[in-house]
């Protein structure tokens, strides 16, 4: 998935928090547990973060912009608006490629 680093990491430890979470059903652990054989304990949770975490993507990115309300210093509330600009500049190349690398100008209306 294509995101800022950091938003990737905000993204993985949502994931880890929802495995932890949905994993306290008995029945969803086993099914998860069968479909992972070999793998126990810790490998069972990195498997699920490694092919859930691109989910958690749009939460992370609210997360963070979250933050920015709250009381936190201003030197982390700058890292926040870089890892967000730069993620929407990431998010923008995706889009208009073209624009973003200086080849056109930018689309009106």
């Amino acid at each position: 998935m294509h995101c800022h680093k950091k938003i990737r990491d905000v993204a993985m430890e949502l994931a880890g928090g929802t495995y932890d979470i949905v994993m306290e059903n008995n029945k969803v652990y086993t099914e998860w547990k069968r479909q992972n054989p070999g793998l126990e304990g810790v490998a069972l949770r990195e498997r699920f973060v490694a092919r859930n975490w691109s989910k958690h993507i749009d939460a992370a990115r609210t997360t963070l912009g979250l933050l920015l309300r709250s009381a936190i210093d201003d030197k982390a509330k700058e890292e926040i608006v870089e890892i967000l600009a730069l993620d929407q500049t990431l998010m923008r190349g995706r889009k208009e490629p073209q624009f973003i690398m200086g080849a056109l100008p930018p689309q009106r209306g």
